[in-house]
């Protein structure tokens, strides 16, 4: 949902930054670096902390102290990974 979202932004955003130079209507700097920030991929990525979002589940096998196991996770980067511990654990 979040990458739908984004490609909406940077087609609207470059639909209007072409838009407003076809008619030299004067566009600020400031719009038009956001327009290229927008179209080079400068944007923040937001990653928990140990597990979850931008975390990927390892080969390595790890037990909890109720016996449970589960596969130790490890730092990707990218959003589209996610990796949590078993609830209790």
């Amino acid at each position: 949902m979040k990458k739908i979202v984004f490609s909406i932004v940077v087609v609207s955003a470059i639909t209007c930054g072409v838009w407003l130079q076809r008619d030299n209507i004067p566009v600020s700097e400031l719009t038009m670096d956001n327009v290229e920030a927008l179209t080079k991929g400068d944007f923040v990525i937001t990653c928990e902390k140990g597990e979850g979002v931008c975390w990927k589940a390892t080969d390595r096998l790890k037990k909890c102290s109720n016996g449970a196991s589960y596969y130790e996770c490890e730092f990707s980067g990218s959003m589209s990974d996610e990796c949590r511990k078993p609830v209790p654990c």
